[in-house]
């Protein structure tokens, strides 16, 4: 299964404004997403934050252990990181060749990375063999909106705010763009629950955040 994404220029495009814009199109909501992915890390586990954008998850996860690895496709974004969190190790570097050994980690994070995925099943697969036995994976993601009144307004929402006002700031809109439609063509949260049975995952957990404008995910390597 492919999904387009977007290039690594894209990214790196939009980074000196990413975390205004953020805030600024969630109404602040990302912040407390992102804090829950950290509570489903152990104490002293060591933790790959893979799609690591500019470190808001990984600034979360320093509160739980020391031992994180940030990773993201775009060098500006882990540029960027750096001056956030210098204490942070950050690598650039594909999703679909993750450049670290067998089952190195206790637990991977990804917020917002994996619908960027050019091929799902090879980006999974990276992450099962970097993960340790019963190693934990926290997906938080923007699906498919559904049916119902929550899925109409998330799709009013992200053709008439998201896509004009994210290009609007950020002066990039084909990034902003890009993302309503990575959304709109993404997974529904049942469809990637299945996905991630597929591919070898134990579902732990879903929770549908903020009345589903995001989904966290909490599964673990069988």
């Amino acid at each position: 299964m492919k999904y387009s994404k977007s290039s690594r220029f894209d990214f790196d495009g939009i980074t000196a404004r990413y975390d205004l814009i953020n805030r600024l199109l969630s109404l602040c909501l990302d912040l407390g997403w992102r804090r829950q992915m950290a509570k489903h890390i152990s104490p002293g586990q060591k933790v790959l934050d893979l799609c690591a954008g500019t470190g808001d998850v990984a600034r979360c996860l320093t509160k739980k252990t020391e031992d994180i690895i940030a990773c993201d496709i775009s060098h500006e974004m882990c540029l960027k990181l750096k001056q956030k969190l210098p204490q942070v190790p950050a690598v650039t570097a594909d999703a679909l060749a993750i450049p670290f050994r067998d089952a190195s980690f206790d637990a991977v994070v990804a917020a917002f990375g994996v619908r960027n995925f050019a091929d799902l099943k090879q980006g999974f697969g990276e992450i099962r063999r970097i993960l340790k036995e019963n190693g934990k994976l926290v997906v938080l993601e923007f699906t498919r909106p559904e049916k119902g009144l929550s899925g109409f307004l998330r799709k009013h929402y992200l053709s008439l705010v998201v896509g004009r006002l994210g290009g609007l700031l950020s002066g990039r809109p084909d990034a902003y763009q890009y993302l309503a439609s990575s959304i709109m063509g993404f997974m529904s949260v049942a469809e990637f629950e299945t996905f991630l049975r597929d591919q070898g995952m134990r579902l732990v957990k879903t929770d549908r955040l903020s009345f589903n404008a995001a989904t966290l995910f909490v599964s673990e390597k069988m």
